[in-house]
């Protein structure tokens, strides 16, 4: 019986060494200059789709990365469902960094790396929630200089003196090992 157990540790040890390669494998390989969430064995859900949620998250985007060492590795860009409101953007006289320091700092669902959406990302935004998660008016985007609407596809330079909302999105790499 003790052989038993000690026969289990070892495949439990081995098995979370070869996430940890994994892991270090897919984040070497998709690291784009900002910092990636990896979550292992979590249970995605079957309808997982663009516009769907995990975790309360809203899925802006979806992508099937190669496979890593036996392991399939799903990319997803998540919509933060925190909602900051009366940010000054980045161009503000006073409080400038205020956008940038929530994104530093926000630990939503437990994960950092968190920022700003880029234009590309706020584009995605308003296509997928423009009426239900997108409550103000305008909100910051491109390092909190420039402004986005959910009822306009241009993107407008921020004011130094005007205040706006945030939601910031994390790109999300799920690791689970292949079926």
């Amino acid at each position: 019986m003790d052989d038993l157990v000690e026969e289990e540790t070892e495949t439990s040890v081995q098995k979370k060494k070869t996430q940890k390669s994994a892991a270090e494998d897919v984040f070497r390989q998709t690291k784009t200059g900002t910092s990636s969430a990896l979550f292992y064995d979590k249970d995605l859900p079957e309808d997982l789709s663009v516009g769907g949620s995990v975790g309360g998250m809203k899925v802006l985007q979806i992508v099937h990365e190669p496979a890593v060492n036996q392991y399939a590795v799903i990319a997803l860009t998540l919509l933060s469902a925190s909602e900051w409101v009366g940010v000054p953007s980045a161009n503000a006289q006073e409080n400038s960094g205020t956008a940038q320091q929530l994104s530093d700092e926000c630990a939503e669902a437990g994960e950092v790396g968190w920022h700003i959406p880029t234009r590309a990302e706020a584009q995605q935004i308003r296509q997928l929630c423009s009426d239900e998660l997108l409550e103000s008016e305008r909100y910051l985007c491109d390092d909190g200089a420039f402004t986005f609407a959910r009822d306009s596809k241009s993107v407008s330079k921020a004011g130094t003196k005007k205040r706006y909302a945030l939601r910031l999105v994390l790109e999300a790499r799920f690791v689970m090992p292949q079926p």
